[in-house]
């Protein structure tokens, strides 16, 4: 015979997370002002999270990459020979863009350690 509660079953499995004091002090805000549990909270976070589909996630990220190419295009009929200079540093934008990535990613990652 378990000597664990029904209660303490209901959810299965306890994961242990690690979290940096910010998030803590959110989550704990946000448990208090809607008076839930801490773990309440957590799961209905994780819950939300995990049911959002990928396509709602990419649409800052299109409406973003939209705006630069409607920009880029205006200023291609604006500067002389712009469609050409415009196609010549593609190449060299995109490794900008790579680079400025894994630069935030790796700042990220520094803030979470």
């Amino acid at each position: 015979m378990s000597s664990r509660s029904p209660q303490a079953r209901r959810y299965g499995v306890l994961l242990r997370v690690h979290l940096s004091f910010a998030q803590q002090a959110e989550l704990r805000r946000w448990a208090q002002d809607h008076d839930q549990s801490l773990s309440a909270v957590v799961r209905e976070a994780l819950a939300r999270t995990l049911s959002t589909s990928s396509e709602a996630d990419s649409s800052p990220a299109l409406a973003a990459l939209v705006a630069a190419e409607h920009a880029l295009k205006l200023l291609e009929t604006i500067v002389p020979g712009g469609s050409a200079r415009s196609a010549q540093l593609r190449e060299v934008a995109v490794a900008a863009a790579e680079a400025r990535l894994a630069s935030l990613r790796r700042e990220l990652a520094g803030e979470e350690s």
